[in-house]
């Protein structure tokens, strides 16, 4: 963030000077003042820069090669502005008794020491000081939004120092210049001033009786009213490169966003112009409001239900609670971001709360709840397990009721669901997330986690396992084994035979369904079994135990099973493949419907 004009006062009040300020980083060298004068700076200017530098908490160092701000970027911006503009009046050849970066500010902190703070809040959106000044005498600095400063302003002050009463004109000039700016996507903060301190004009600190006025915000705004009103500077808050793109995706994932802000209606419009919110020459009238307005709304939930994106300013954390509020009443899954401590709130309250990480505080952090890819992570877990268990469960049920011979043992089913329940599903945690994930239409917060058309996935895949178990215990040792000489030699080792082919069918099946799950809806051409490295290292050690239970005789003895040779893999290969060709074929079905519906969806308000 940076600085990108400054207006001062003028020598009369309806004339307002215009500066504009080079520079996009934090390096006091970076850029310049244009039309600057040259030589000392008059009282007006040299106000400015002594609010901008004393009510102020941010501060900017060099490291690595780069220049950091820490604390808020907007207060950053403004020391480095006041770098720019000079050393104040008196100290020119001084020597500064801190580092020469911010060497401006310092002596602007030497000359004007702090004594008292009055915080910002989101109510009177401003934040002052009293200092002692170099006259000895008390004096209260603000700096905040525009046109709550100058709502608190009866003065102005002129170039030379001179204060003069803040009549409709000079008011419609400084109103003027904030649209100018706000226009241009600047937010813009104003700058203020009081000496007639009568309460705390021996202030001392906290045995003072008007201490006692400090410790209650709600007297900040009269202490900060009869303000003496010096200038406003505009600073560039460039959105990220990613946003534009970002609120593209949302848009083709059918998300609306909506812009809640405490920036100023014209800056914010601009901005929402800039990364996508609103089209290039789309009005909007319809859809930008301040928090205000919309409290005020006789019909709130029928405005929040418009389609497209959305905009609400100089909003208040409240108006941004209450929105969340309404939205969900309307069935709406709402994220929301947020960093201040008067966002918990509306954080806590949304569905999704999503803090920023750097900038946000630590309240906010503890009322937010990122939750990422669920849906995906939860469904493809129980399209896998449950296809699968739906097959082995059934085919022991139909064997008992049937009075067919029993076609796995249970130590045999124990074995099965250790080896391919359980590395499998792990590996199935870290799935990415599908390609097409945003262009998908979001589920309404009522919607099943599973459909009915999951559910008929589910019980095809498993009738398919259950129709394979129940023909290779029946069959399968008579297949492969010829009992010419001795009939009843099939309820020995054919028996064993039938039941290591069932189980490794069933093995086999399993982890090729896995792979089936790998996405809920795409094919494995577009989701291929590599995108997950674990699931290929999961179904390498299912198959490397279950071969070693086959050929380690021991093992084979524990389990009731026997050795199969090449020619019996290659048929327990060719009867479980099938599974992926079965589900390609019920997923294509499911991507046609599905895009069936957004068409239709999307063609609905058009015809109405």
């Amino acid at each position: 963030m940076a600085v990108a004009k400054l207006v001062a006062l003028g020598p009369t009040p309806t004339i307002l000077r215009k500066f504009k300020v080079d520079g996009t980083t934090y390096n006091p060298l970076d850029g310049k003042i244009h039309d600057w004068p040259t030589g000392r700076m008059d009282a007006n200017l040299q106000m400015i820069a002594k609010i901008a530098a004393v009510c102020n908490d941010a501060g900017v160092t060099h490291a690595e090669q780069k220049y950091v701000a820490h604390g808020m970027p907007t207060e950053a911006a403004l020391k480095v502005l006041v770098e720019k503009m000079g050393l104040p009046e008196g100290s020119l050849g001084a020597e500064s008794s801190e580092s020469e970066l911010l060497r401006c500010c310092q002596k602007w902190n030497e000359f004007e020491s702090r004594v008292a703070t009055l915080e910002f809040d989101r109510d009177r959106k401003s934040m002052g000081v009293i200092v002692n000044s170099r006259s000895q005498k008390k004096s209260l600095l603000v700096k905040g939004a525009v046109e709550n400063v100058l709502e608190r302003s009866t003065k102005v002050q002129l170039l030379d120092g001179t204060v003069v009463p803040l009549d409709a004109s000079s008011r419609n000039s400084i109103v003027k210049a904030l649209n100018e700016m706000s226009t241009s996507a600047l937010r813009c903060l104003g700058f203020a001033y009081k000496d007639e301190l009568a309460d705390f004009e021996s202030y001392d600190g906290d045995d003072h009786p008007a201490h006692r006025l400090l410790l209650d915000p709600s007297n900040y705004s009269s202490i900060e009213s009869n303000l003496v009103f010096v200038g406003l500077v505009g600073l560039r808050d460039p959105p990220r490169e990613e946003v534009f793109d970002a609120i593209e995706d949302c848009r083709a994932a059918g998300i609306r966003v909506m812009v809640i802000t405490g920036d100023n209606q014209n800056t914010a419009e601009a901005i929402c112009h800039e990364i996508g919110v609103f089209g290039d020459g789309e009005d909007t009238k319809p859809r930008s409001i301040t928090g205000r307005e919309f409290m005020c709304l006789p019909d709130q939930k029928a405005y929040l239900r418009q389609s497209g994106g959305l905009l609400f300013s100089r909003a208040e954390p409240k108006h941004k609670q209450e929105i969340v509020r309404l939205l969900k009443e309307d069935g709406e899954v709402v994220a929301m971001t947020g960093d201040g401590v008067n966002d918990a709130p509306a954080l806590k309250l949304a569905d999704i709360g999503i803090a920023m990480g750097i900038s946000g505080t630590e309240v906010a952090k503890e009322a937010s709840d990122m939750v990422l890819a669920d849906d995906n992570f939860s469904t493809l877990l129980l399209l896998y397990m449950i296809s699968s268990n739906i097959g082995e469960v059934a085919s022991i049920f139909l064997t008992a009721a049937l009075g067919i011979p029993e076609g796995l043992i249970p130590v045999q089913l124990l074995w099965v669901n250790l080896v391919t329940d359980g590395p499998p599903a792990t590996a199935l945690g870290f799935n990415p997330p599908d390609k097409d994930i945003m262009k998908k239409p979001p589920r309404r917060s009522d919607d099943s986690l599973i459909s009915a058309w999951i559910l008929f996935r589910y019980l095809v895949i498993g009738c398919m396992l259950v129709w394979q178990l129940s023909a290779y215990s029946l069959f399968a040792g008579t297949r492969v084994i010829s009992f010419e000489n001795d009939p009843c030699d099939y309820f020995h080792s054919g028996k064993v035979k039938a039941m290591t082919l069932s189980l490794s069918v069933l093995v086999a099946i399993e982890m090729f369904n896995s792979l089936n799950a790998l996405s809920e809806d795409g094919s494995l051409l577009s989701m291929p079994p590599w995108v997950n490295p674990w699931l290929l290292v999961a179904m390498s050690v299912s198959f490397g135990l279950h071969f070693l239970i086959l050929y380690v005789p021991f093992l084979a003895q524990v389990f009731g099973i026997v050795p199969l040779s090449l020619n019996e893999w290659l048929l327990v290969l060719a009867v479980a493949l099938p599974v992926i060709l079965l589900d390609e074929i019920l997923k294509l079905v499911g991507r046609w419907t599905s895009r069936s519906q957004v068409t239709k969806r999307r063609e609905k308000p058009k015809t109405e």
